[in-house]
């Protein structure tokens, strides 16, 4: 699944960095500050809530797009209430990731510059998976 995963995102965007763990994630995230996070929503050491929330507080800009095979409605008013940009169902990732990324971008950077510079590409440091303009 994850060779399939980064194949599809790396179709639109330079991949930097890459964890296998929930525990592992953090620290990544701290270390190469990403524009953009694909999390899988059901980690096997923690939560995906829970991680999105540490996320979020740890470094705020980043985007998180999560992919998950659950379908609850509560489930994912919450991730989006604790700052996720997008869901994915891994069932539709091959039809549905790509552009859940290039939106959840676009809302950013919009947001960062409400200028006509909407369209750069982001001025910040490393980032896990930072979308070509």
């Amino acid at each position: 699944m994850l060779v399939a995963l980064r194949r599809t995102i790396e179709e639109s965007c330079d991949v930097v960095g890459q964890v296998m763990t929930g525990g592992a994630v953090i620290d990544a995230v701290m270390r190469l500050r990403p524009e953009i996070i694909i999390l899988d929503m059901s980690l096997p050491e923690v939560n995906g809530l829970d991680l999105c929330r540490q996320i979020k507080d740890s470094s705020p800009q980043t985007i998180v797009v999560f992919v998950t095979a659950i379908d609850d409605a509560e489930i994912k008013a919450e991730a989006l209430r604790l700052g996720a940009a997008a869901l994915v169902q891994k069932s539709a990732i091959a039809t549905d990731l790509v552009h859940a990324i290039e939106m959840a971008l676009d809302q950013s950077r919009t947001a960062e510059q409400p200028n006509d510079r909407a369209t750069e590409q982001h001025r910040g440091p490393a980032a896990a998976i930072r979308g070509r303009p």
